[in-house]
């Protein structure tokens, strides 16, 4: 067995297949197609469940802001529902509408499902699949992977048969988003930007400890992230410098996980929502910059990081290297630096 970059860069799809093998023994579900290598389809998977035909997308985190339409977001969930109905209803027989029409009898609605790993935006998710699946016709479920099981958080079976004529009258509405793409800032544009918010001294200490750790920094146009040496889409904090303030410090999104399940407080305060990290805190002090590092410290077992970036891994710090381990395994697989592969001890 190994253990492969490729696999890990899309954290969304270990999710999606560990929570689609507990459906398949526990809800009956069916798989029909899937995207797990994110090949460019708008939907992540298609199945059944009995009769019932449901559509998934996957997310590790649902926050409020990937929930509606933002001419200025892409990837958010409402869009990729209209897109979808609006594909099929019209009779679209290409690609994956293509796929789903060709499973899809008429005379019952479509499910969507929304399956995630965390829920900050739960109440706007309610929200907005309530008022449309009512406008557009559909049921939807909202399940939640634990790791170890689906817990389906919501669910609405309001529609029971339809019509074509009548889904074919449905008008959608045009949700086309052009992000503006900003170029990512300059370490130095970041040291004097962080100097003039104020935070100089705090960041310079995350930096050391980054490297300390020989984690890898990504520069972004706020500020950068933080990964684990040798782990592609292993991104466990960012460090949003633009929006930071003297008073405040720096807003960190993290994976909670990753301290609550090592035994550890979160660092610092409650931040504002920010990223697509379940969590942000305001970095202020270096105690604040000590806690943040505190998981990877002194040989400390980190067994949440992986479990939220893709679920049912674990992990173990050491020097010059991460182990990690698939729940039910023996084998213990060793990521180093610059290594694509790791072979099973």
């Amino acid at each position: 067995m190994s253990f492969t970059n490729s696999i890990a860069r899309y954290p969304e799809k270990h999710l999606q297949l560990a929570a689609l093998a507990w459906a398949e023994v526990h809800l009956g579900y069916r798989p029909i197609a899937d995207d797990v290598e994110a090949t460019g389809d708008r939907m992540d998977a298609i199945g059944n469940i009995g009769e019932e035909l449901i559509v998934i997308e996957t997310k590790v985190t649902v926050s409020a802001n990937t929930v509606p339409f933002s001419p200025a977001r892409s990837g958010t969930i409402e869009p990729k529902i209209a897109a979808t109905l609006d594909a099929l209803y019209s009779g679209e027989t290409r690609g994956q509408v293509g796929m789903i029409a060709r499973y899809w009898n008429g005379k019952k609605p479509i499910t969507f499902g929304v399956l995630a790993g965390h829920y900050p935006g739960l109440s706007t998710l309610q929200d907005l699949l309530k008022r449309r699946s009512v406008e557009w016709k559909f049921n939807y479920r909202i399940w939640q992977w634990t790791g170890e099981r689906i817990d389906e958080l919501a669910q609405s079976f309001l529609h029971d048969g339809v019509e074509r004529a009548q889904l074919a009258a449905i008008s959608f509405p045009v949700m086309v988003a052009r992000p503006i793409r900003k170029l990512p800032l300059t370490f130095a544009d970041l040291e004097d930007l962080a100097e003039k918010r104020g935070v100089s001294e705090v960041f310079r200490a995350i930096v050391r400890d980054a490297r300390a750790h020989q984690m890898k920094l990504v520069l972004r146009p706020s500020g950068v992230a933080l990964r684990l040496p040798g782990v592609a889409g292993s991104q466990w904090c960012a460090i949003f410098v633009e929006s930071a303030d003297a008073a405040n410090g720096i807003n960190c999104g993290i994976y909670a996980e990753v301290f609550v399940r090592a035994g550890l407080s979160l660092p610092g305060v409650a931040a504002p929502d920010a990223g697509f990290l379940n969590t942000n805190r305001y970095i202020r002090t270096g105690n604040d910059v000590a806690a943040l590092f505190a998981p990877f410290r002194d040989r400390r077992p980190c067994t949440s990081l992986p479990e939220a970036l893709s679920p049912g891994l674990s992990l173990t710090s050491y020097r010059g290297g991460h182990s990690l381990r698939t729940a039910g395994d023996t084998g213990e697989r060793l990521v180093r630096e610059g290594r694509d592969t790791c072979e099973t001890r």
